[in-house]
């Protein structure tokens, strides 16, 4: 089993395992659905250059209607899986386009686009909004900004990571620094609280 495969399954496996848990709390949920779709369209089609062609634009559209379902629901974006959604948009207009810059700059590198949406929606999320890109509505906001600045500094750091370790993989160029931005996040927000 390739790790594509397991990502695919893994992820719509969560999904419906968390909304079967909570069915109302669909909104927190749904934002997956653009990378479920991504590595299901990937694998189904061979993981060639014409499949994630086609992953791409496919989660490019799945990430408008989150980002409408969402917006019409006044929900607050998970700020990381924003900006896998970003990435994933950056990706379907360059092939879409056909903007041969975006598609050699996804071509080229694993993880390096990935992790430079992210950091993108953290410092728009940190400058722009009361909750930051940590991401939490919480009564100091001196605690929002400090999370905020302490999880894009991460980012940066997964950014470089990624970078320097394509050679060994998806799995440590992408996966792993990911996760990792995940435990992250979560315990900021325990130390907020």
């Amino acid at each position: 089993m390739d790790i594509f495969f397991a990502l695919s399954v893994g992820v719509l496996a969560l999904i419906l395992f968390f909304l079967s848990k909570n069915p109302r709390q669909w909104q927190q949920y749904i934002i997956f659905v653009p990378l479920a779709g991504f590595l299901i369209c990937g694998r189904m089609y061979g993981i060639t250059p014409d499949a994630w062609h086609s992953a791409f634009i496919f989660a490019g559209f799945c990430a408008i209607f989150v980002f409408i379902v969402l917006f019409g629901q006044q929900t607050m974006h998970e700020r990381l899986m924003l900006g896998v959604n970003v990435f994933f948009l950056f990706g379907a207009y360059g092939f879409l386009s056909g903007n041969d810059s975006i598609v050699r700059w996804y071509s080229e590198s694993s993880g390096g686009p990935l992790f430079f949406c992210i950091a993108l929606v953290g410092l728009l999320t940190l400058l722009f909004t009361k909750p930051g890109f940590i991401g939490v509505k919480h009564k100091s906001k001196q605690a929002v900004q400090y999370a905020s600045f302490l999880l894009l500094a991460a980012t940066v750091i997964a950014l470089i990571w990624s970078i320097q370790s394509e050679e060994h993989g998806i799995f440590l160029s992408v996966v792993v620094p990911f996760l990792a931005l995940y435990a992250v996040r979560e315990g900021l927000i325990r130390q907020m609280d």
